[in-house]
């Protein structure tokens, strides 16, 4: 019939035969080794892990409550703070208003016809011609050009523009040559090991594109990752994003993404100890064995 076994570091279960009963094996998920039971023993261990949970809940509960408290006094102290601060609005005595004073502008006397400068042959600038320009207007039109010939481009440093699903995006995905991987810091990756194995896993899936992994350049491949605790298992998930930056506007341009919320699952004791199990990784290979076919699908098309 077989034994029921659950293992004390990962807490993982699996049955082995009555053969096994007694006996010293490895845990299939994480390797440390695991003393098959008895029934009886067994049936004693979940009891004391049932008390353990109850006990764990009723300080969870008790935390939760006081909490709740917490949060109603603060919110009690802010509402007073908002009325204390309106009150000081309208009670504030309104400022004297400021006396305006009109000028009259000074009179400014026609000048002499007769001091003022004409050419020779009775030419006289207007009010708004150009000092530099000459009878003909060859001058004004020649700074008039200067001035077109060199147009400002203006700056969109920071702009991001989602080209995910355009003609454009699959072009410049399809055209890159060298990228930048880098992947964000989760605080519960508290010994960077899921880190490390999701950098090294994109960095190889890049090169299998042909594409040179370099510290520096305008085209990155973004990483996070995201942790979410579930019963006595943590969700790991990722998401990801192709970015490439102009260089003359500083606009930038994602031309690739893609989000998975749930690659894998990982005990608390594996993510504390920084052991990645095999099924993370398998699930990491795949998410980003998906940006290697589309480089490689862009770059045919284009």
């Amino acid at each position: 019939m077989g034994v029921s076994v659950t293992c004390d570091s990962c807490e993982y279960e699996f049955r082995v035969s009555d053969a096994h009963r007694g006996k010293r094996i490895r845990c299939p998920s994480c390797g440390d080794p695991v003393v098959v039971g008895s029934a009886e023993s067994l049936g004693s261990r979940r009891h004391s892990s049932s008390r353990e949970s109850f006990h764990l809940k009723t300080i969870r509960n008790q935390r939760q409550a006081f909490y709740a408290r917490v949060s109603l006094v603060a919110g009690f102290l802010t509402g007073l703070a908002i009325v204390a601060a309106t009150a000081s609005v309208v009670l504030k005595p309104t400022d004297k208003p400021p006396e305006v004073t009109t000028e009259t502008p000074p009179v400014v006397p026609d000048p002499d016809p007769l001091e003022t400068e004409v050419g020779g042959d009775g030419f006289q600038p207007g009010p708004f011609a150009d000092p530099t320009e000459s009878e003909d207007g060859s001058a004004g039109a020649a700074k008039a050009d200067q001035d077109d010939s060199e147009p400002d481009t203006p700056d969109q440093r920071g702009v991001v523009r989602d080209e995910t699903a355009s003609a454009r995006g699959k072009k410049i995905l399809g055209g890159l040559d060298r990228i930048v991987v880098e992947t964000e810091v989760n605080p519960q990756d508290v010994r960077g090991a899921f880190r490390t194995m999701v950098n090294g896993i994109a960095e190889k899936q890049v090169e299998s594109a042909r594409l040179q992994n370099v510290d520096k350049g305008s085209a990155k491949l973004n990483i996070q990752m995201t942790i979410k605790a579930a019963n006595n298992r943590s969700i790991f998930g990722l998401q990801a994003a192709v970015s490439v930056e102009d260089t003359e506007s500083g606009a930038i341009a994602r031309v690739w993404e893609r989000e998975e919320e749930e690659v894998g699952r990982v005990s608390k004791l594996m993510l504390s100890r920084g052991t990645v199990p095999a099924e993370v990784q398998q699930g990491v290979e795949d998410f980003f064995r998906v940006l290697r076919k589309d480089i490689a699908s862009a770059g045919r098309s284009h």
